[in-house]
Parts: C-alpha cells; structure tokens; sequence
C-alpha cells in the first residue's frame, strides 16, 4: 500500500506519519505539501490512496481530489476537513471518504479497509453478471442534473430552470395543495416553499420510484422507501451525515427495482458462483449511477453496519435503524450503546410508530400521492 499525504502544514503530516508509524503501519509514505507538489509525485510513483487537507493555498484538496479521480479513478481518495468546514459528499467532489481533523493513524487505516472492502465487493465480476441479468434501471437524470447545480451554480442552469424544463415532474410536485399551500406556476416558487435538500430528496424519490415495478410491488416499493427517509432525517437530525444518511435510507431497498434480481441472486448461489442479495446489487446500481461513496457504502452494509465500524455512528447506522423501523425489525440495542446513541432510541420509535400510522393513509389514486404524503411531513417535520 503505498499512500500519499497531502497538506501544507509540515507538522500535519510529521503527526500523522508518527501516528502510523506508532501503530506498526509499514506502507510506503509519501508526502506532499501542495496540490501541485501532489500531482508531481503522483505522475513518478502513483498512490494507492490520497488523503488530503481541504484547507491548502492555490489548490485546495477538493480540487486536488478531483483531478486525482480524473487521472488515476481506482486511487482512494480522502479529504480531511475542520470541524467547522462544509464537507458534504457530491458526485462531482471526487471524494470518496471525509475525516475531520485531527485525524490519527487508526482513523486513516479505518477509513481505507472501508473503501477497499466496498471495492472488492462493486469489483466482484459475479455481481456485475447478476446486475446486468435483469438489466440496470435508468438513472435519475433530473435528479442527477439539480446536484451538478447544487454542487456548482456557475455551471450553467439554475434549479428552477431545471425543473420548469420537467414541467410533468414540477405538477407531481405540486399537486398536493395542503403543501404547497396553492397551485405553482414557477418552479423556484417550490424551491423556496420546499426547501432544496428536500426537494432534491423528492425528486429522487419521484423519479427512482414512480415506474411500476415488474413484480407490482412498486407502491410497496415506494412508500417503505419513503417511510425510510423520513425515518432517517429524524435520526439523522442535527448531524453533519443528514443528507448522505437520508439518501441511503431512501435507497435502501432500490435493488430490488433490479427485473428479477432476487432470482437472480439464488441462482448466482446455487450454480455455487457467489452469494450476493438485492442489497449488494442496489450499491453496485448506486455506483453506477454516480452516487457518493457514503451513499454507496451506507446501502451496501445497511443491515450489518458493525462491519463498517463497530462503535461509529454514520450514514450507514441512520440507514439501519430506518431500515429496521420500516420492517418492523428491532435495531440492536447493543450496537446503539456501542454507538453512544441508545438514549435516542426511544424517541425514534415513537417517531416511526406515529410515521406508520400516518403512512397507512399514503393512498395511490395518482402514481405520485404516497410521495405528495411525504413531502407534507417533510414540510411540517412532524407527522
């Protein structure tokens, strides 16, 4: 393993090379005190991870990262950032993990046998093979466009541009009254009723689970996905992985929108090629849809998110308890305690029993009115 660290402050690095070093790590360290001094030693010796600081002068780590997934895409690539710094994941950032300083030697050994696990597991060519049995479902592309928005508003279009261009998308959106409180002519109108970051949920929501499903579960589908999100901003509330937590508790279950992935994954097992679930193909569909690695690896490991950390609560934790309130499945109270989070449990559960009987009223007299339902709760933030 050969890992290249990157910040312009000497004694930054000099720790963090201690910090290794104490802990018996014998990889091959180098280092680079600017984004340009990076790419240099990049183009003699390639890295097999990147970790550089968010904060550096002329090229910032972000934009270093970036060019590092443009010129070696399979390299590892972690940004660290300050406590107070706005590190959300994008498609666009090219990070694939965020540490917030100080960071220590076992952190960056953490973070790293999670991407590599993550990796091994979207690499295996046996999920490839199932995956493109039942064929990939179609991106979220007005989705997809909103984020690049998002990310870099001097890119071209603005959101309510982008949406007045889906007029059919914009009337889903508005045809709940009692959200909206009267009829939208503009999209920036629901742009500042709905807020951003939940209209980006709902139009995800609206375009991944709007198609009928083959096997006519798509109601089904789309109101456990929905009951999962709410779930997971409540869980989520007030913690800078919110967005990347509710976004995998949406997802959880988008494998299965795969045409006959379950069958698919018996037989994979039985022919004795490997054993995969609906689970590992909705993270390989994530990824091939652009999706940050957070999301990914929170979709992929969502039912077991001991195997990511054992006492470390993220995206992948708030989609596991959304995950097991939306199945009516007890989350393990000693994970949580691990956690530091078991006092909280009490009042999600009375959040997801109100959220339940709430849901059962998420008729479907339009393809879109579960979704409607949601977005009302997401507006008042109770139900």
């Amino acid at each position: 393993m050969r890992l290249l660290l990157v910040d312009d402050e000497v004694r930054v690095l000099q720790g963090i090379s201690r910090s290794l070093f104490s802990i018996g790590v014998t990889w091959d360290v180098a280092f680079a005190t600017s984004g340009e001094q990076a790419l240099e030693e990049l183009k003699r010796t390639p890295a097999d991870a990147v970790i550089a600081d968010l904060r550096m002068p002329s090229m910032d780590g972000r934009a270093l990262l970036r060019e590092v997934h443009a010129r070696w895409p399979r390299t590892f690539r972690i940004l660290l950032c300050g406590r107070d710094d706005r590190c959300g994941s994008s498609p666009l950032d090219g990070v694939h993990q965020f540490l917030v300083k100080p960071c220590d030697g076992i952190a960056i050994i953490n973070a790293i046998e999670r991407l590599h696990s993550l990796q091994s597991l979207l690499e295996a060519p046996v999920l490839g093979e199932i995956v493109a049995r039942g064929g990939l479902p179609q991106a979220p592309s007005v989705y997809g466009e909103l984020v690049r928005c998002m990310a870099d508003p001097a890119m071209g279009e603005s959101a309510g541009a982008i949406l007045n261009r889906h007029p059919a998308l914009l009337a889903d959106v508005a045809e709940s009254p009692l959200f909206l409180r009267g009829a939208v002519g503009e999209a920036g109108d629901a742009v500042t009723r709905i807020g951003f970051e939940r209209l980006l949920l709902a139009v995800l929501a609206l375009e991944v689970f709007a198609e009928e499903h083959p096997s006519g579960a798509a109601a089904q589908l789309s109101r456990r996905a929905l009951m999962c999100a709410l779930l997971g901003e409540r869980v989520a509330t007030g913690r800078s992985f919110r967005r990347d937590g509710s976004l995998a508790a949406l997802l959880c279950d988008v494998g299965l929108l795969i045409p006959d992935i379950e069958a698919n994954c018996r037989r994979a097992d039985a022919r004795g090629e490997g054993t995969f679930t609906p689970t590992d193909a909705g993270a390989y569909l994530l990824d091939a849809w652009g999706f940050p690695t957070p999301v990914v690896e929170a979709v992929a490991f969502h039912r077991e998110p001991w195997r990511v950390h054992p006492r470390e609560f993220g995206a992948v934790s708030v989609a596991y308890v959304a995950s097991c309130f939306a199945r009516n499945i007890e989350p393990s109270n000693e994970y949580l305690r691990r956690c530091g989070v078991l006092a909280e449990l009490a009042a999600w559960k009375r959040f997801a029993d109100e959220l339940k009987v709430q849901s059962g009223r998420w008729h479907r007299p339009t393809r879109h009115r579960d979704v409607l339902a949601f977005l009302k709760v997401c507006r008042t933030g109770s139900v």
